[in-house]
């Protein structure tokens, strides 16, 4: 017998199946995209050839909600919608999220989704992970400063 989140996650699977495929692959693009951000998806939608109401199906089956933020219904919904696609769905899938996300803005995100987009090493990703590590070095070394801080001790 199989835990029963196995189970959950099968169910999960067996409605995802069900859809049109367009809808299928707008979840799995979400559940590739951490943030939940739902510009980012449409954009990567667009980039994908998906149609602009590709989410309606998969909003009706009561599976996620999209706003200004793409929500899953049950954790097991991101993780069965991720499962759906093969390997070179999903590369394909964060290569168009890399390429919808700003390289000015979020060059972490962007340099996390090439990474997993890649069939092999490559050296301009290598360089974006290395920037990327940089970065989040110098915001470990230099902590935020409160929200009151005015330059000088209250």
């Amino acid at each position: 017998m199989r835990p029963l989140t196995g189970q959950i996650e099968q169910t999960f699977l067996r409605r995802i199946r069900s859809l049109p495929d367009h809808t299928q692959r707008l979840l799995t693009t979400a559940a590739a995209e951490p943030v939940g951000d739902a510009a980012l998806l449409l954009r990567a939608a667009e980039h994908l050839g998906l149609p602009p109401d590709a989410a309606a199906d998969a909003e009706a089956a009561g599976l996620i909600d999209v706003g200004t933020r793409v929500r899953f219904r049950h954790p097991l919904v991101r993780s069965a919608a991720y499962r759906t696609a093969d390997l070179i769905e999903r590369r394909r899938i964060h290569r168009a999220l890399a390429e919808a996300t700003d390289r000015r803005s979020d060059p972490d995100r962007r340099a996390w989704h090439l990474a997993i987009a890649a069939h092999g090493p490559d050296e301009s990703v290598a360089a974006a992970l290395e920037r990327s590590a940089d970065r989040a070095q110098a915001r470990a070394a230099s902590p935020p400063r409160p929200p009151s801080w005015n330059g000088r001790p209250n």
